[in-house]
């Protein structure tokens, strides 16, 4: 315990995202090495977290549509469906993750977070999990997010906590404070911050080691 706080403590005084800059055919290879097209760990934890969200929404009026930024094989639209929501689209930039999706009847479509292929304000929902330390502009990724979301519509993220960018992930924000300058600094004045925290808070989302929960709530026009 003592040296899980020393870490936090440790992180807390970063003062900068750490990023992997690298050609575009280099990310690819990074982020897809051939991996298993059917992720092989348990999903608790991703339930768990779809869980947390269900919980958040209640009260509030049922979205529109939604999206799953990073869909990777489809499973979460997949799990979106089973819960009742129908018009789940995810997106994924790996080829061969988007064609095994669909090839499973999961409406995933290629697509690259810095720049969606959906016009504004497509989704009431915008969900993405353990995708944002995946990308190459961060701020750029999360100006996306924002500006698929419909007006009055949820962007709802989690991302790992970590010190150093490596391996497939190209984007490492060490504490709450940085992942909070992202967010105001990708987004400006069209957003209301509705939570920041580590999803072990919640003490219903399982997370993925050390893990950032991040809630929005795009202004009405």
């Amino acid at each position: 315990m003592l040296r899980n706080i020393a870490r936090r403590l440790y992180l807390g005084t970063r003062r900068n995202i750490d990023t992997r800059p690298m050609a575009a055919d280099d990310y690819l290879k990074v982020q897809y090495r051939g991996d298993k097209l059917e992720y092989v760990l348990p999903r608790v934890k991703i339930i768990s977290t779809v869980q947390y969200l269900i919980r958040f929404l209640e009260g509030r009026r049922p979205p529109s549509s939604i999206l799953d930024a990073g869909a990777r094989d489809g499973w979460t639209v997949s799990l979106f469906n089973q819960l009742g929501l129908d018009n789940v689209t995810g997106v994924e930039l790996i080829e061969p993750l988007v064609a095994h999706a669909r090839a499973n009847g999961r409406n995933v479509v290629q697509g690259d977070l810095h720049e969606l292929p959906f016009a504004d304000g497509s989704f009431g929902l915008v969900f993405c999990r353990h995708t944002l330390e995946h990308t190459m502009d961060p701020k750029k990724a999360m100006r996306e997010l924002v500006r698929v979301c419909e007006p009055g519509g949820i962007i709802f993220i989690t991302l790992p906590i970590e010190r150093n960018a490596r391996g497939k992930h190209t984007v490492a924000i060490p504490n709450l404070r940085l992942l909070k300058q992202l967010a105001l600094d990708a987004a400006g004045q069209r957003i209301d911050i509705l939570k920041i925290a580590r999803s072990a808070e919640t003490r219903v989302i399982i997370p993925d080691g050390d893990e950032a929960l991040l809630i929005l709530r795009k202004k009405p026009n």
